[in-house]
């Protein structure tokens, strides 16, 4: 079964769904966006999340004077740009890398050192997120077809552009080891909605 990713979870509504909803794993985002959570915040919400579920703290770029400020907290990793340089990753922390879409993005993936990888067993640690184009919540899809070739090579996260209508047919397609959803799930711009929430998890699992 596709693992379950959650993310711009920024109100304790949002955790409440997640909890329902048992996903594997759920983001936070600490980059400029209509979902993101200070420092506060996040301790705060990181309370409300169940156990066993991987909890990750969401960049562009990570930051080493915010990764600072959070690097007592119960977090399982950081997700950002595949470029970024590691600095200030909390010891024990995981890196999620993430993907833009484009026509060389499994040039790109190859060249960042996954490829032939086992798939990873401990949640989405070990695997990489590919975004559509532009990334950064926007709900703009990748190309599925080129993101199944990806797939390929190791454990890959699909997001971008995701919804409770066209989930269950990315899933066919890409056969991801996971799905990241953000903008798809919402009423609007940061607020989720129960009930895409609900019918989004239903496509996603019974596939």
């Amino acid at each position: 079964m596709v693992k379950l990713k959650l993310c711009g979870l920024a109100n304790e509504d949002a955790l409440r769904l997640a909890g329902e909803a048992r996903p594997d794993a759920v983001g936070f985002v600490l980059a400029q966006s209509p979902r993101q959570v200070d420092v506060a915040t996040l301790a705060r919400l990181l309370e409300w999340v169940p156990d066993g579920v991987q909890r990750w703290a969401v960049f562009r770029t990570p930051d080493a004077s915010v990764l600072s400020q959070i690097a007592h907290l119960p977090l399982t990793g950081v997700q950002g740009h595949h470029d970024w340089d590691g600095v200030g990753l909390p010891q024990g922390w995981a890196f999620l890398p993430v993907f833009n879409d484009g026509e060389d993005l499994a040039d790109r993936v190859r060249a960042f050192g996954f490829g032939g990888r086992p798939k990873a067993s401990n949640g989405l640690i070990g695997a990489l997120l590919v975004d559509g184009p532009v990334g950064g919540g926007m709900g703009i899809r990748a190309d599925w077809a080129r993101v199944a070739k990806v797939a390929q090579l190791g454990p890959t996260v699909l997001a971008g552009g995701l919804t409770p209508d066209n989930v269950a047919e990315a899933v066919k397609v890409v056969r991801p080891y996971a799905v990241d959803v953000s903008s798809g799930i919402e009423a609007s711009p940061g607020i989720k909605d129960a009930g895409k929430v609900r019918r989004f998890v239903t496509a996603a699992r019974n596939e």
